[in-house]
């Protein structure tokens, strides 16, 4: 195992940070890769990767704010691929902090907001309205199944066999 740590620095500061571990942005401890801004020294940049891909469970594995420190985008990640269990995949902010724009991954394949709380039904800030369905079902043959995965050109959700 070689591992090396990579700082860049501007006028005595450090302004950019990687953990490379066999050749890869790797740590299992922490963030892998840190950034911040040369002036106001406000960090920019956060990610989390295990074996060069971006990896957390329950929090998001990939951070950005702006220079005067104000989060912009959390972007949730697990293997490699966007999913988060516990709601919006990829969330956009604005300078109040208020949400600008959302978006749902299971598995890496984007899908609705509907489509996402049929499949998580207590994940956080699910609408009124949209419930789990007592056994989930393939949206293209009506068939029961426990592992439903978007369809690779519709997106709706669909039973293995249908998947294809």
């Amino acid at each position: 195992m070689t591992l090396y740590f990579y700082e860049t620095y501007c006028n005595n500061f450090v302004v950019d940070k990687k953990h490379i571990e066999n050749g890869e942005c790797h740590n299992p401890n922490g963030p892998a890769h840190e950034q911040w801004d040369e002036i106001t020294h406000n960090k920019t940049l956060e990610k989390y990767y295990i074996n060069d891909r971006p990896h957390r469970i329950g929090a998001p594995a990939v951070i950005k704010w702006d220079t005067d420190g104000i989060k912009n985008i959390e972007f949730y990640y697990i293997n490699g691929g966007a999913h988060n269990e516990n709601g919006p995949a990829v969330i956009s902010y604005n300078n109040s902090g208020n949400i600008l724009y959302k978006s749902y991954y299971i598995d890496d394949y984007k899908v609705t907001e509907e489509e996402y709380y049929q499949k998580y039904p207590n994940a956080a800030g699910n609408p009124e309205g949209i419930k789990n369905l007592v056994e989930d079902i393939c949206s293209k043959c009506g068939d029961k199944d426990d592992y439903l995965s978007p369809h690779k050109n519709t997106g709706k959700l669909v039973c293995y066999k249908c998947c294809v």
